[in-house]
C-alpha cells in the first residue's frame, strides 16, 4: 500500500510539472528539463566522493549524508543552470505560447517532474527503506530508475563497464551481510 501512495505521489508531482511546463512553453520547459537531466548525471557521477567525504569525517550516518550529498550538488547545479538561461529566457518570456510550444512544454515539463520525483524517491528509498520493502508490489521499479537510467548512460553512451576502474559506484537497495540497508556498488 505504501508503494502505491509512493508512486501516486510521483504521478501527481509529474502531472503538475507538465501543467507547468505547458504553461510555460517548450523553450523554458527544455531549459528546465535538460537543467534536471545534467543536474542528475553530474550528482550521480561524484555522488559516492561526496558521501565517503562526508562520512569519514563523521557529519552524519550513511543514509543520511547520501542522501545531503545528492540534494546539496543537484540543487546546485540546477541553480547555476537555471541562472545562467535566465537570460535568454527573458527575451522569449513575454511571447504567448503556441500549440505546439505548449505540446512541447508538457513534454518537456513531464521529463522535469519526473527526473525529481525520481530523485525524490531514491533519497526515500535509501532514508526510509522500508518503505519499498516489497518493490515487487511496485509496477515500476520507480526507486532505483535513476541507477539504472545512470548505469545505462554509463555503459552504453560512455563505453564505461562495471568492471573498469571509472566505474561510478551507486547505492544498492539490498540488505548486506551486516544488516547495513545501504552500500555503494
Amino acid at each position: 500500500m505504501t508503494e502505491l501512495l509512493i508512486c501516486s505521489a510521483a504521478l501527481l508531482l509529474i502531472f503538475i510539472s507538465a501543467q507547468l511546463g505547458a504553461k510555460s512553453g517548450g523553450f523554458s520547459a527544455l531549459f528546465w528539463a535538460l537543467a534536471s537531466l545534467l543536474s542528475v548525471l553530474v550528482t550521480m557521477r561524484y555522488w559516492f566522493l561526496l558521501s565517503r567525504c562526508a562520512t569519514e569525517n563523521a557529519l552524519a550516518s550513511l543514509p543520511v549524508a547520501a542522501s545531503l550529498c545528492f540534494w546539496g550538488p543537484f540543487l546546485v547545479i540546477v541553480f547555476v543552470i537555471m541562472r545562467l538561461c535566465e537570460t535568454h529566457l527573458e527575451q522569449f518570456a513575454s511571447v504567448a505560447p503556441s500549440f505546439v510550444g505548449r505540446i512541447l512544454g508538457l513534454l518537456f515539463g513531464a521529463t522535469a517532474g519526473a527526473v525529481f520525483a525520481s530523485a525524490l524517491i531514491l533519497t526515500l528509498g535509501i532514508l526510509v527503506p522500508q518503505c519499498f520493502s516489497k518493490p515487487s508490489n511496485l509496477p515500476v521499479p520507480i526507486h532505483e530508475m535513476p541507477i539504472l537510467a545512470f548505469r545505462w548512460i554509463e555503459t552504453n553512451v560512455a563505453g564505461v563497464s562495471q568492471g573498469d576502474p571509472a566505474h561510478t559506484p551507486l547505492p544498492h537497495f539490498k540488505e548486506t551481510s551486516s544488516g547495513s540497508p545501504l552500500f555503494w556498488r
